[in-house]
């Protein structure tokens, strides 16, 4: 049988890896998906001969993206309301052997000389968050003031020496966001695992998308409004050369091919908050996520990047506005204030 060029891995229910793959097919390119959720329907082996999925051999692949990949430790099941204990218990060992057996096939595929985008190294990179962030500031990036702790008093002296402070969890994909005192007392406790504090740096929150050292879209974000007419958050499409110098810098001193950074810029210096080694692109605005999947399977067959994408801001896509939300919390309050002065 014949093998992939290009294989992508990811969950079956990934709509990011579907979008990819249609693209690199529309080019020309052989590309084959392969689902990491392992269904019955799958067979895959690895022993000494190799490592086969549904037949294809993929030490044969030249490029493998990784999508929806991440290091866990420990490995918790999803919980789900609909099922009992006994069964969520039940599902950890399977979810064990799924982690090890994809940690120990990408490794492999990295052995026998198959690029990964993005290999496991970096998917450890990522869930140690705090060390990643500390480690890049040791090589000389602007990052801004930052500790990981679960210690109230350590995160209360944190908070009272800068004006503003965001926090977000240790692991994971996350956001950052406002930490008021309130949620401060509420997220550091000794009994919960360790969040992320920063100083908050005003300016700009600036995304970019970063491939082997080259940006491939970076947007400028501006937060939502409640001011009439309200919108939702926007983004505006920046030219990245005034950064383009750092960022060439800081792919070359994570070394991993594919991944997402957020910065502030200061004085046309990136003061930078987070990486994504595995940037999920389907949130964006239609127009930047169809430019990013284009420019992604670009890359990813090594064939020439797609033109820049030139159009106007554009908004988060939402199900709702946030006026709708506004009238609502004001019908509650009028209603139960009535209520209560009957």
């Amino acid at each position: 049988m014949t093998t992939a060029a290009i294989g992508i891995f990811a969950p079956g229910t990934s709509g990011q890896a579907e979008q990819v793959h249609r693209r690199l097919v529309e080019d020309g390119v052989n590309a084959v998906l392969f689902d990491t959720d392992i269904p019955s329907t799958e067979r895959v082996s690895l022993d000494e001969a190799g490592a086969r999925w549904n037949g294809y051999r993929l030490e044969e692949l030249e490029t493998a993206y990784i999508h929806g990949y991440a290091h866990e430790s420990p490995i918790v099941p999803a919980p789900s309301g609909m099922r009992d204990w006994s069964v969520w218990q039940a599902d950890y060992p399977a979810r064990q052997q799924r982690q090890s057996f994809l940690t120990s096939l990408f490794i492999r595929l990295a052995h026998h000389g198959v690029r990964l985008v993005n290999p496991v190294e970096a998917a450890q990179a990522m869930f140690a968050k705090a060390h990643l962030l500390a480690g890049l500031a040791a090589e000389g990036f602007f990052m801004p003031d930052m500790i990981a702790s679960n210690d109230s008093k350590t995160a209360k002296a944190f908070c009272a020496e800068h004006e503003t402070v965001v926090w977000r969890p240790q692991n994971g994909r996350a956001a950052w966001q406002r930490c008021l005192e309130k949620q401060r007392t509420d997220i550091v406790q000794a009994e919960k695992p360790p969040v992320i504090l920063a100083k908050g740096v005003p300016g700009p929150y600036v995304r970019a998308w970063i491939f082997e050292g080259e940006p491939l879209l970076s947007l400028q974000a501006f937060p939502p409004s409640d001011i009439v007419p309200e919108r939702l958050e926007q983004m505006t499409r920046i030219d990245p050369a005034p950064y383009a110098e750092c960022l060439g810098r800081l792919a070359e001193t994570l070394d991993i091919p594919w991944f997402q950074v957020a910065f502030v810029p200061v004085e046309d210096q990136p003061c930078f908050y987070d990486i994504d080694a595995d940037p999920v692109i389907d949130w964006l605005p239609p127009v930047y996520g169809e430019h990013l999947t284009s420019a992604l399977a670009a890359c990813l067959s090594g064939s020439e990047s797609v033109e820049s994408v030139k159009v106007a801001s554009q908004k988060r896509p939402a199900l709702f506005l946030r006026r709708m939300l506004r009238v609502l919390f004001e019908f509650e309050q009028c209603k139960y204030g009535n209520a209560k002065s009957e």
